[in-house]
């Protein structure tokens, strides 16, 4: 199914598919470097940061469209990894468990997510067959940041963005259950 949709974005120039896999080596830990019970968070993103320039381990992104678009992936990735790192302020980051590792990547890859569509100007589809296991994690993830950026947190406070968008994806982040 990915290679079909990688095709079909060769063939479409307004067709962007990107692959941030839930499953392989990076996000199951089993790489030579993660398999470790604790890894310092620089041993952990240079491990992402060569799978995913490398093309490695099920990740799929097509630069030259990316860069047709003025999009430089180094510098979202970067930004993406620090903002992620960021939401994990009061968590010991010098040496991370496989769960922690783990969730930085399901929150690193609905920011990257967001960015790109973002950076593109395009709209979104997270979702794998049915969105209620993997893709379901992801949307649940993307909805929460997507609350945290209007200040939905922020006691006291009303929230700074239309609520519509958000609307919107809580309906995408329940469909999937729906039909079940």
């Amino acid at each position: 199914r990915t290679d079909a949709l990688i095709k079909i974005g060769e063939k479409k120039s307004a067709f962007f598919m990107i692959n941030l896999p839930l499953d392989g080596l990076i996000f199951n830990q089993k790489s030579e470097v993660l398999k470790e019970e604790f890894v310092s968070y620089q041993d952990f993103s240079s491990e992402v940061f060569q799978a995913i320039f490398s093309s490695a381990n099920g990740f799929y992104f097509p630069r030259d469209k990316l860069l047709s678009k003025g999009v430089d992936l180094s510098e979202v990735v970067d930004l993406c990894m620090n903002e992620t790192r960021g939401l994990f302020e009061h968590a010991d980051m010098s040496s991370l468990t496989k769960e922690q590792r783990q969730n930085f990547l399901l929150i690193f890859y609905a920011k990257l997510e967001q960015r790109l569509c973002v950076a593109l100007k395009a709209s979104r589809n997270s979702t794998c067959k049915d969105a209620i296991d993997r893709g379901g994690i992801v949307n649940a993830i993307t909805y929460y940041l997507g609350q945290r950026s209007c200040g939905f947190f922020e006691s006291g406070k009303t929230p700074r963005c239309n609520s519509r968008a958000l609307e919107d994806l809580e309906t995408v982040l329940h469909h999937g259950a729906l039909f079940v």
